[in-house]
């Protein structure tokens, strides 16, 4: 009979069995403080009983489920006089009842298994409402509940929908709480008391996660010690002691493998297996190495697990149980994602993992700047997190060391261009923050078969991602090369100029932005600036969806000065095309005067910032210094670094307040000489070079940049041609002269007629008087 019993206990389902019933009493104690607090509060929403009526005299009789009657007249549950169904005296318990009945998700309380009368001094009285309708009258508290009971009040309260991060629905297999309650009742109803490997490794997996739930769980002391008690009762090596034939085999295994010599490590064990027990220097020492190799050996496979608890063990947990790819990492990734979007300020996040360590999972979050608000609330998650901002601040950017930048050669561009055709619409399908592709010249430290010798350089294939080294989980690191050409992986995000509504210079529709220039055009005089500063998100699509071209708009089409909201006048046409290989897209907003201003081609106080000609320049690196004055960072200075280079932009974070992005070919990039060159704001911002004739000459306007600082323009050829005219509007430079002296004979005629008005008077006078004397004659 023991030799029978050993078996057993030696059995290993029969030990998992055993370890899921441990795990049930561990999960329901890191479940105890939090449903009593979350119990107390459901009492103090029914409102407390007056404490002298029993649930007998609340309930009418017959009520369906409880009144059974042995003859005509007696009712087993209104059993006597005093129990029969009355008014509160105090006029509030049978509200208290319905407000009960109103929180049961099933509106089917167990009215038998509670005491009314307890309802305003023991709120297990109220919990025991929501218990199943039979077997737990007699439970005087949760400790005396078992796991079926205490699971099923937390699915029978409505109060609890708002404790966890999941959706409860009873009847839904997939709901976590239905899950963890399955879990007790399997276990319970096993016929031969047995769980298998896999089985054991999903209760323990589910359990972990009720008790890991961000929302309320995982801030309370009791849950984090189930969780760290289920991870040891998990563990292979923690219940079941080894035999002294398993632990001697397991020294030899471990002393075998870390010493070269195998002889020396069984002539170890030899000593260590005949030697004494006690006070045995031999055997001491030998375990004392096994001790030591064993945890030297361990730390190695366990390291990462050891680091990581709560929400980043769970995380870990389901990748390298289930796989990154898994639907079950996917759903859990989701819910972490939807928490941290709620934080104030955050842009946008995504899971994501490195090619070094695949399972351990990051947050990425993009934020428009860092702030401790923001990193107090992820780190309270529990989770590991990237934090990347896309303001521009590059005030401490050093600009007094010279960057060589290197220019391809024309063999190299058509490279360059060959393979962007053949993959860009591949990459940006399968790699969704992939926000910029273009081509570079890599700079090398040695010198390789590919590099241009005398530059020393190589022309590569230009990747730019939020974060890089940091790849999201459902995606595959990009190739190292394609169609030849080897790729550069670089970290930055192309984000358009825009700023929230706010008061300032500049001009407003749907975001605010900064007026380009002016040209005559069929609809008049009419200024220009970005159109993702006008457009809404639907009218956005429709030009999409017009060939690039929009005439009729959705809404109020009025656009503002942003200092004083005064309409300026009507947007009347946008266009938006994204361009391609041969040619440079482009994306403008053409505003109607409204009424009559005093313009000019002044573009600050300054005189040698006088934009009168209304002449444009193809962009050309022998001219390469430009300028441009925009509405937030005001007169900037930079560099022309790139014409004629393929190149692709794309937004992965929608402009703020309007939830729509773009694309973009072949945009002018600008390096900045200032600490900047634009920012947020400045989209639509004129950028201008001096001409031959030291007149500033316009090459394009802002479109937006990339988060190192780099700004991409958009050619004023492509705007041109657009438009169909040939020139902006040009402003004489006598204008103002000619105007002033106008006003000053305007000023001298107005004397003049004022003096020749007093003479006529004086005149009139003296005739008046003249004809007076020659009547009296």
């Amino acid at each position: 009979m023991m030799a029978s019993l050993a078996n057993v206990f030696a059995d290993k389902e029969t030990n998992n069995w055993f370890k899921a019933c441990i795990a049930l009493n561990i999960t329901k104690k890191g479940l105890k403080d939090f449903f009593d607090t979350e119990i107390n509060k459901v009492c103090a929403a029914v409102g407390r009983s007056c404490g002298q009526c029993s649930i007998e005299h609340l309930l009418r009789c017959p009520t369906q489920g409880l009144c059974r009657r042995k003859t005509r007249q007696i009712c087993q549950f209104h059993n006597g006089p005093a129990n029969q169904p009355r008014n509160c005296p105090s006029n509030v318990c049978h509200q208290v009842q319905k407000n009960i009945l109103q929180k049961h998700r099933f509106s089917n309380p167990s009215w038998r298994n509670t005491h009314a009368e307890k309802w305003g001094s023991d709120h297990w009285e109220v919990a025991k409402c929501y218990l199943p309708p039979e077997g737990y009258s007699q439970v005087a508290s949760l400790d005396d509940c078992d796991f079926n009971g205490l699971i099923t009040i937390l699915l029978s309260c409505i109060h609890f929908d708002n404790c966890f991060s999941f959706t409860i629905s009873p009847l839904r297999g997939d709901c976590l709480l239905h899950k963890v309650r399955n879990i007790g009742r399997m276990i319970r109803h096993t016929a031969n008391c047995k769980v298998t490997d896999s089985d054991l490794g999903e209760y323990f997996m589910t359990l972990k996660s009720l008790l890991d739930d961000p929302i309320c769980l995982s801030q309370y002391p009791a849950a984090k010690e189930a969780l760290f008690n289920l991870e040891m009762i998990y563990s292979e090596n923690d219940p079941l002691k080894k035999s002294t034939n398993d632990q001697n085999q397991d020294i030899f295994e471990t002393l075998k493998s870390s010493n070269e010599d195998e002889q020396e490590s069984k002539e170890n064990v030899k000593a260590f297996a005949d030697s004494p027990k006690q006070n045995n220097p031999i055997r001491e020492n030998v375990l004392k190495n096994f001790k030591l190799r064993t945890k030297i050996g361990a730390s190695k496979e366990s390291e990462m697990q050891n680091k990581k608890t709560g929400q980043n063990k769970k995380l870990y947990d389901l990748c390298t149980q289930f796989g990154r790819k898994s639907q079950k990492l996917k759903d859990e990734c989701q819910t972490i994602c939807k928490l941290i979007r709620k934080i104030k300020d955050v842009l946008d996040v995504y899971p994501s993992f490195t090619e070094k360590d695949e399972y351990s999972i990051y947050f990425i979050v993009s934020v428009h700047k860092k702030s401790d608000i923001i990193l107090k609330s992820l780190s309270d998650l529990d989770i590991d997190y990237v934090v990347k901002q896309t303001a521009f601040d590059h005030s401490e950017r050093s600009i007094s060391q010279p960057v060589i930048e290197f220019q391809m050669k024309d063999s190299e561009i058509e490279i360059i261009k060959i393979c962007m055709k053949n993959n860009v619409q591949r990459l940006i399908t399968k790699h969704k923050y992939l926000s910029i592709v273009e081509g570079c010249c890599y700079k090398l430290e040695t010198e390789t078969a590919c590099a241009t010798h005398s530059l020393k350089y190589e022309p590569r294939l230009a990747l730019y991602v939020l974060a890089k080294g940091y790849i999201p989980i459902d995606e595959d690191p990009f190739e190292q090369s394609y169609d030849g050409v080897r790729v550069a992986v670089r970290e930055g995000v192309f984000v358009p100029f825009t700023s929230p509504l706010r008061m300032g210079s500049g001009i407003q529709r749907c975001l605010s932005g900064t007026l380009s220039f002016f040209i005559e055009h069929t609809h008049g005089l009419c200024c220009l600036t970005s159109a993702h500063v006008m457009l809404t998100k639907d009218e956005h699509e429709q030009c999409k969806q017009n060939n690039g071209h929009i005439h009729a708009f959705l809404s109020d089409a009025q656009v503002r000065r942003q200092d004083s909201l005064e309409s300026i006048g009507t947007l009347v046409e946008a266009i938006c095309k994204e361009g391609g290989l041969a040619e440079a897209g482009v994306e403008i907003a053409l505003i109607q005067m409204g009424q009559t201003y005093d313009i000019d081609g002044a573009l600050s106080t300054q005189k040698d910032l006088e934009f009168s000609s209304g002449k444009t320049l193809q962009a050309n690196l022998c001219n390469s210094r430009c300028f441009k004055v925009g509405k937030e960072s005001g007169l900037t200075k930079g560099t022309i670094i790139n014409i004629g280079q393929a190149g692709f932009v794309r937004q992965i974070i929608s402009i703020p307040h309007l939830g729509y992005s773009f694309n973009m070919y072949n945009q002018i990039q600008v390096k900045p000489l200032t600490p900047k060159f634009a920012t947020e704001g400045d989209s639509g911002a004129p950028v201008f070079v001096k001409d031959g004739d030291g007149q500033n000459a316009c090459i394009g306007i802002v479109l937006g940049g990339r988060s190192d600082g780099v700004i991409y323009v958009t050619p004023i050829t492509r705007i041109i041609q657009e438009l169909g005219i040939t020139q902006l509007k040009s402003f004489s430079q006598n204008v103002s002269k000619i105007s002033s002296d106008l006003e000053i004979v305007k000023q001298d005629v107005s004397i003049l007629n004022r003096k020749v008005d007093t003479l006529n008077s004086n005149i009139e006078a003296v005739l008046a008087h003249l004809r007076q004397n020659s009547n009296k004659n």
